[in-house]
């Protein structure tokens, strides 16, 4: 399995400059496509009067958009495709990477307050709403060539290409993967409350057990490497625990489903997915409920 092209979400700022860059560097056997959106709000009825020029307004933005993006691919290593659209950001952007047969979405992440990526949660959750492919955040990419990745997973039909995309990252950065399975606490609170202490540690141990077992059955079957792979099991909240996981192994790359829990979950980020997309200090790619497998 391969990357053969990545589409880059590009509106000039420095964080989506350097998302391209990461992307070209770290993906450097797919063909990298450069897209900017312009993404004009709408005209009040009572202002269009005023704006009678904007379409040839918007041909001048459109070109000095084109100028720009060939300017920036000119500084990358081999060359990538330019594309400017208009429309909304989000959408135009799921079909640019379906047009060009992309098997991945790289964006930057401008933090709390400036940008294209403004309100990081929503924005990333209207682009992961519309995409078929995965969405990469690229929070804070270092300069090294990552050497862990980190693939929290659940029960759901998620997780094998989770561990499919977390996989094949790891294969290509020739990084280590740490797997995490989350046994909700409330699977133990009932069994302390009625149980001696003695009783619920003994209880709690066997859930670990089994989950640990079903961990390395999934791994196998996945098809990861067990001498480069990492098993961790943990009990409590999983939001908490994903962000605790970070602080252990350190990961380079989070890899994880987008899913929550209820009626909603097959189209808005899940609580888990918003948390560390919100919170997690490396770049994250977090599967779209359309996403397979990659090369699927």
């Amino acid at each position: 399995m391969k990357l053969d092209r990545i589409v880059a979400a590009i509106d000039f700022s420095p964080a989506s400059v350097r998302a391209a860059q990461w992307a070209a560097e770290r993906f450097g056997d797919a063909e990298l496509v450069l897209a900017h959106v312009v993404d004009l709000p709408d005209v009040p009825s009572f202002l269009e009067a005023d704006l009678q020029d904007q379409d040839e307004a918007l041909q001048d933005t459109r070109a000095d958009a084109t100028a720009r993006l060939d300017a920036l691919a000119a500084d990358l290593p081999r060359r990538p495709r330019t594309i400017v659209d208009v429309g909304p950001a989000p959408k135009r952007l799921a079909k640019i990477a379906r047009d060009v047969a992309a098997d991945l979405i790289v964006v930057g992440d401008h933090g709390p307050a400036s940008g294209f990526w403004d309100a990081l949660g929503t924005t990333a959750e209207r682009l992961l709403h519309e995409a078929h492919v995965p969405v990469l955040v690229t929070r804070n990419p270092g300069l090294d060539e990552p050497s862990m990745v980190l693939a929290p997973i659940d029960a759901s039909s998620e997780a094998d290409a989770v561990l499919a995309w977390a996989g094949l990252l790891a294969g290509l950065f020739h990084a280590e993967l740490a797997v995490l399975h989350t046994v909700d606490a409330a699977l133990t609170g009932r069994v302390r409350l009625v149980s001696a202490s003695g009783t619920a540690r003994a209880f709690e141990d066997k859930l670990r057990r089994s989950t640990e077992g079903w961990l390395h059955d999934r791994v196998r079957a996945a098809g990861l490497p067990r001498d480069r792979t990492l098993c961790l099991v943990a009990i409590g909240d999983p939001r908490g625990e994903v962000l605790a996981a970070t602080e252990r192994v350190k990961p380079d790359v989070i890899v994880m489903g987008s899913r929550g829990r209820g009626g909603l979950g097959s189209a808005l980020l899940g609580s888990v997915a918003r948390s560390i997309l919100r919170q997690a200090r490396c770049p994250v790619l977090v599967l779209p409920h359309r996403a397979g497998r990659p090369g699927a």
